[in-house]
């Protein structure tokens, strides 16, 4: 698994969290991290993603598109990915 965590990111693979943080969602009453998320291609980039959508969206997608790079996400799920944004906003602060 490739995880780098700079002051400013949180680099899993070949993307990068940024701008996490808790957001508070209102219909639910719970909150839920969210995060702006760039790719090493040109044009992958989004903002403002929430945690849940994003992996069953958008995340396991994007890692299978490249499966010469599939080594470096191996160990990586839903729960293992929130941990890593849990505690890059805690190193964060």
């Amino acid at each position: 698994m490739n995880v780098v965590i700079h002051e400013d990111s949180l680099v899993v693979g070949r993307y990068a969290f940024t701008d996490v943080g808790y957001h508070y969602d209102v219909i639910d009453g719970e909150y839920d991290i969210r995060f702006n998320l760039m790719g090493a291609n040109e044009g992958q980039e989004w903002t403002g993603l929430l945690m849940s959508r994003c992996f069953y969206d958008g995340f396991r997608k994007l890692v299978r598109s490249e499966p010469e790079y599939l080594h470096m996400y191996k160990g990586i799920n839903c729960k293992v990915l929130e941990q890593l944004l849990k505690d890059f906003i805690i190193q964060s602060k």
